[in-house]
């Protein structure tokens, strides 16, 4: 019944949000199943997320593909996907993932900021900064990517990252935002 739905779902997102993804999958799991003929695909990407996030990929990437199969136009799926590949330190998979969610909504600034965190593992300065900024113009609050830009400007050894004034731009800007964020 409707109440029934209603009361999984909730403890479903409850046990998600606490990060108890293992009791969040057995409620996604009723859903799924109570939804077999609908194809649920928000159920199916939170079991794809929780799966990821008890390092189970096989189990992660059937709902992943079972998802596509139903919307390959899922700009959340690719950055599952992307996620996937990020927790598995396989960057090149993790970044066309990315770039397949991008090309779907551009406007994902969890996704602009991962490509950032990938192009400064790989080395790439600008790569990262560029993303930084982009994400910054989707969430101009964002205290975390202030201060990696910050940090870049004001320890990169040669021009053109060097620059102490951008650096003191973004480091005020991040503590008028947390002044309690030490950082």
């Amino acid at each position: 019944d409707n109440t029934n739905v209603h009361a999984i779902k909730n403890l479903a997102l409850l046990y998600f949000q606490d990060k108890d993804y293992a009791n969040a999958v057995d409620h996604y799991q009723m859903l799924y199943a109570l939804s077999a003929r609908e194809k649920s695909l928000s159920v199916m990407n939170q079991l794809a997320i929780c799966y990821m996030h008890l390092n189970d990929s096989k189990a992660c990437k059937r709902f992943m593909q079972e998802s596509l199969a139903v919307d390959a136009s899922q700009a959340i799926v690719y950055k599952i996907k992307g996620d996937l590949a990020y927790k598995n330190s396989t960057y090149d998979e993790a970044v066309k993932a990315y770039e397949q969610a991008l090309s779907l909504n551009a406007k994902m600034p969890f996704v602009l900021k991962r490509m950032a965190d990938v192009k400064m593992l790989s080395g790439d300065s600008a790569g990262a900064v560029e993303y930084w900024e982009l994400a910054l113009m989707e969430r101009p609050e964002w205290v975390e990517i202030l201060n990696n830009i910050a940090w870049l400007c004001a320890a990169h050894p040669e021009a053109p990252y060097y620059d102490p004034q951008k650096a003191l731009n973004y480091s005020v800007k991040a503590t008028e935002l947390s002044p309690n964020n030490l950082n």
